[in-house]
């Protein structure tokens, strides 16, 4: 079984994550998951290799709110 925390940069992985996040109907915006999955898993990696204890969660929905301002 595949993790984000030891392969951050898998596809599989963040896809996983957001048909597991729509499916949950939690009341987030993953539309930076969904449009660019590829940059949010470079963000969430390069997060993890400066040494920030993140969720993968976090790096979605900043990107997110990022995106609609």
């Amino acid at each position: 079984m595949l993790k984000v925390e030891t392969g951050p940069t898998h596809p599989q992985l963040w896809a996983g994550l957001a048909l597991t996040l729509r499916r949950l109907h939690l009341p987030y915006d993953i539309s930076s998951l969904l449009e660019r999955g590829e940059v949010v898993a470079l963000l969430y990696s390069s997060l993890r290799s400066a040494g920030a204890d993140c969720d993968p969660v976090e790096p979605v929905l900043w990107l997110s709110k990022r995106r609609t301002l």
